[in-house]
């Protein structure tokens, strides 16, 4: 799945960086990944395009796989 790949690139980058990663989705439904200060200067249209992000990650609810 997607997502779960995506996760995964942006739970590394935020280990790598000490930044937070958001998953956008794009009217088109592609998903992207973006620092979370990008995503605030872009403005509320891509805030609100948020579906997940590393801030908000629960370690119960992450798949072990992906904090390995």
């Amino acid at each position: 799945m997607i997502i779960h790949q995506m996760q995964r690139r942006a739970m590394v980058r935020a280990r790598e960086s000490g930044e937070i990663f958001c998953l956008i989705q794009d009217v088109d439904g592609s998903i992207a990944i973006f620092p979370e200060n990008e995503v605030i200067a872009r403005g509320r249209n891509c805030v609100d395009a948020i579906v997940w992000s590393t801030a908000f990650a629960e370690d119960a609810l992450i798949d072990p796989v992906l904090r390995a």
